[in-house]
């Protein structure tokens, strides 16, 4: 668990970890909270807490996989929550697939409305429906914490990357995706993600916008310039995310009358595959045939 200054929230996130039935270590780093979260956290039975001052969401990660003796390993959010009997059920499917590197639930997304209830957003939940694809990897919810992923896996693969600030999940799990890491789908909820005004990427008000699209963009160009011809279809996907990923970038940029930066975006892209344009077309039609169906 990775916290800062989460009184707001933390209760119920570590009571849907008391209530889970299976054996579990827990382990929670913080960044320097200055709040009543450290407070909460002491008096919780079975909590290992490490307090590291001015680590980022993904340097605390890194700490808390460390930390830890897990054979395999989970992340919980703060903000969020586990599913009733979601630890059995990734332990079970581990243990019926000893050959995949991850176990893979279902995720809920929620937020608050004006009356103070959690409701379902239906449109993301609709796009994290069905098995773990390229396309979903790349153009869906990330929902890395419904992972269960063994301790192998990061040795294999290596901590999450932190220069990245909002897509270091994405990217790591692009990198397990690209190793052949298996994955053993669970057709149930285990993790509720919650969308807040606080929150970093399940944010209304779209404040890290124009960050998540660089650093989308970023990745997108990393691993189309080292993209393996042996798997077309992954680098199909890849175009056609760093197809949408800049024409999202450069028209954020152009309404924020910042045209210079909307050229260099372009011209970028360009440089790397100059038929983008043709993907984001291609992109496009099947965007609009999609509202067409709904």
């Amino acid at each position: 668990m990775p916290a800062l200054n989460s009184g707001g929230w933390i209760r119920e996130a570590l009571a849907s970890l008391a209530d889970q039935a299976a054996y579990f270590e827990a382990v929670l780093v913080d960044g320097g909270s200055r709040d009543e979260t450290m407070a909460i956290a002491a008096g919780q039975p079975n909590l290992r807490v490490v307090s590291a001052p001015g680590t980022s969401i993904y340097e605390a990660l890194n700490r808390g996989i460390a930390e830890t003796c897990a054979p395999a390993i989970v992340f919980l959010n703060a903000d969020d929550t586990l599913l009733p009997g979601a630890i059995e059920a990734w332990r079970d499917a581990l243990a019926r697939a000893p050959e995949c590197g991850i176990a893979r639930g279902r995720a809920t997304f929620v937020e608050v409305d004006r009356g103070g209830s959690l409701v379902p957003i239906a449109r993301i939940n609709s796009r994290a429906a069905g098995p773990l694809t390229a396309e979903l990897l790349l153009r869906g919810p990330c929902a890395i914490n419904s992972l269960c992923i063994r301790r192998s896996v990061y040795d294999r693969i290596g901590p999450f990357d932190t220069k990245y600030r909002l897509a270091a999940d994405r990217d790591w799990m692009l990198r397990a995706f690209r190793a052949d890491v298996g994955v053993v789908e669970i057709d149930r909820p285990v993790y509720r993600y919650l969308s807040h005004a606080g929150s970093s990427t399940l944010d209304r008000l779209r404040r890290n916008y124009a960050l998540m699209r660089c650093e989308h963009l970023d990745i997108a160009t990393r691993n189309l310039a080292g993209a393996s011809p042996g798997n077309p279809l992954l680098a199909r996907a890849l175009r056609r995310w760093h197809a949408a990923e800049t024409a999202m970038l450069a028209w954020h940029q152009v309404r924020a009358l910042d045209l210079s930066g909307a050229a260099s975006t372009l011209a970028r892209a360009t440089r790397l595959d100059a038929s983008w344009p043709a993907a984001l077309a291609g992109e496009s039609a099947r965007w609009l045939a999609q509202r067409r169906s709904e």
